[in-house]
Formats: C-alpha cells, sequence, structure tokens
C-alpha cells in the first residue's frame, strides 16, 4: 500500500504557458495557499445549444456532451508576486501587460481588447499544479481565471488580503512528473489591515468607520464548443461587492443612493493599502467604478451598515482597476 498523502506533502504553483495546453515546468511559482482543489464539472462552463453553439457533427448527430470540463479552486493570500502572476489570468488583454517604473495597471478591459486564447496564443493561461514531496503529482493545463473574490477584514485571514480563485482548464494530467525549481512567492509585503491608507466612496472617506469589504469579479468565460477545438470566450464582466461600516457623516446619503439604484450614479468606491500612487512593493489601489444597489442595517452593537454595490462601465472608466508597484527584476 503507497503512503498515505495529506495536504501537507503538497506544494500548489502556476505558470504560465507560452503555448496553450502545452505543459510548462520551467519557473513555477509557490502559492501561498492552504490547498489547491481539482474537479471535473460535466456540462458546465460552455456556451449552450440555446444559444446557437454545437458540438462536434458525428454519426450524423450532433454531440451536446462538451466533454468533462477541468475546474480549480484556491484561496490564496495576495502578495505583489501573486498579483503579477495571476490577475492577468481574470483581467485578459490582447496585448500583455506592461509596467511603467515598476507600476502596473491592470483593469477590466472592453471585449474588443480581450484576446483570442486558444486560436491565438494571446492572453494569459497557466499551468497548475498539485506537487508531491517525491516528484509526482497532477498538472492542469491551459488555466484561465473565470472568477476572482477579494475579501479583507480585521479579523479573516489575519487581517491580510485574500483571494478565492477559480479557474477553468483545458486538461489534467494525474501522472504528472515535476521538474522545474519552485520559487516561493515572497510573504514579506502582503496587503494587511494595518496598511489600509484609504477607504472611500465617492472620495468621502471611510477609513476610520470601515470593517470589511468584498470584491466579485467574473469575466463569464467559457469554452464555446468542444475542449478540443473551441475557443475560450469571455463573454460577460460581472463586477459586485459589499463594504461594511459604522454609521457616520455619510452613511446616510450612501442609503439615498442605494434606493436610487442609477447606473448613472456610478462613483468610485476605492480600497488603497500604502501609498495610492504606488512608489514600493505594498502599495496597491483598488478602484471600482460602482453604484450602490442596497444596504443593510445591523444594531447589534451600534449601526453597522453593509452596503451592496456594482461597478459598470461608464465614461471610458472601467468597472474595476488594479494598480499595484511589482519589480521583476531578479
Amino acid at each position: 500500500m503507497s503512503a498515505i498523502r495529506v495536504l501537507q506533502d503538497y506544494t500548489f504553483t502556476a505558470e504560465r504557458e507560452t503555448i496553450y495546453g502545452q505543459e510548462n515546468d520551467t519557473a513555477p511559482v509557490g502559492l501561498p495557499t492552504e490547498n489547491l482543489e481539482f474537479t471535473l464539472e460535466p456540462n458546465k462552463h460552455r456556451l449552450n445549444r440555446a444559444w446557437g453553439f454545437r458540438g462536434f457533427h458525428s454519426a450524423n448527430s450532433w454531440n451536446d456532451t462538451f466533454n468533462v470540463v477541468p475546474t480549480a479552486q484556491s484561496k490564496i493570500l495576495i502578495t505583489p508576486q501573486i498579483l503579477h502572476l495571476l490577475l492577468p489570468g481574470l483581467l485578459q488583454s490582447k496585448p500583455d501587460w506592461t509596467a511603467t517604473a515598476d507600476v502596473w495597471t491592470m483593469k477590466a478591459n472592453n471585449y474588443a481588447q480581450l484576446p483570442g486564447v486558444k486560436t491565438a496564443n494571446e492572453g494569459y493561461f497557466f499551468d497548475l499544479a498539485r506537487r508531491f514531496q517525491d516528484g509526482t503529482g497532477e498538472l492542469m493545463k491551459g488555466a484561465v481565471v473565470n472568477s476572482l473574490k477579494l475579501s479583507v477584514s480585521p479579523t479573516d485571514d489575519e487581517g491580510i488580503l485574500s483571494g478565492e480563485f477559480q479557474f477553468i482548464g483545458s486538461a489534467i494530467d494525474r501522472n504528472f512528473s515535476a521538474t522545474g525549481t519552485v520559487t516561493h512567492a515572497p510573504l514579506t509585503n502582503m496587503y494587511r489591515w494595518g496598511n489600509l491608507s484609504q477607504v472611500s466612496y465617492n472620495n468621502n472617506p471611510l477609513l476610520s468607520d470601515f470593517i470589511s469589504c468584498e470584491l466579485n469579479i467574473t469575466n463569464g468565460a467559457k469554452f464555446a464548443q468542444d475542449l478540443t477545438s473551441s475557443e475560450i470566450v469571455f463573454p460577460k464582466w460581472e463586477v459586485t461587492g459589499t463594504i461594511k461600516v459604522v454609521a457616520n457623516a455619510y452613511t446616510e446619503a450612501m442609503k439615498n443612493d442605494c434606493l436610487l439604484k442609477d447606473v448613472n450614479m456610478a462613483v468610485p468606491i476605492k480600497i488603497v493599502f500604502g501609498n495610492s500612487n504606488p512608489s514600493a512593493e505594498g502599495d496597491l489601489a483598488i478602484t471600482v467604478n460602482a453604484y450602490l444597489t442596497g444596504y443593510k442595517p445591523d444594531y447589534t452593537e451600534g449601526e453597522v451598515i453593509e452596503f451592496t454595490f456594482e461597478g459598470v462601465f461608464g465614461n471610458s472608466v472601467s468597472p474595476v482597476e488594479f494598480k499595484f508597484f511589482y519589480d521583476t527584476t531578479p
């Protein structure tokens, strides 16, 4: 009987592929996570027959099973290197994202700027690996991020910004032989609760009364047809979230904005760690162009209000934008 494997015996890694679906194990990055789960989900993550898409024609019949789609899930502590590595897998771009003086600005792109992942090897796609101590493991190829939930609070994850990543991929190799040397993402510049320098709604300061925030970003990544032939498409951006604060001078006006539920009322919601104009690792500015959709008060210990919001395109502004400092040189 082979030795029992437990999570502590595994190292979890990610590495960008050069050609879609072709294994790359040259410079894997260790992920700061407790687990990287692989699952297989049939008849999900693809555009269905009702939208006019068909599978392969075989034996005079249409194949609508579309194969089983590999998926992966992982809750990862966010660092500058993790943002630089994985965020482009969600905020896809036809040309690669570039930095100005080591400052990276990434946002939800207009659909014309999204890549042809499989047909043109554009955009960002990854190998995700579960590596056992003896060099064996499992590998997911052709993985893209289809959703991310970011959250920060003083109690969860020891006050560190964390992200729940969801991936879809093209295949899983259950007999993966690991050869690459793993470089672990350094944890010295994580985005911590104590480094928050700005939380604001429409430039009104909320930091002194801030309790928690959650931001959900989905690009809608799906396979258009069968796994072996179709393109990955990104049909729908969804940016939603919650922000919880103690009632203050601005929350009554925010409640009134909720009642309007007007897309044209979109204003910036900002969460900043360190410097809003990033100049060192640990600086991160997140801006959501959002309108408030509702609120829920809690009077258990004073008045605490949880506001919900939705990010939208408008006036050449993206629903969500990340700006952070990361030096890619060794």
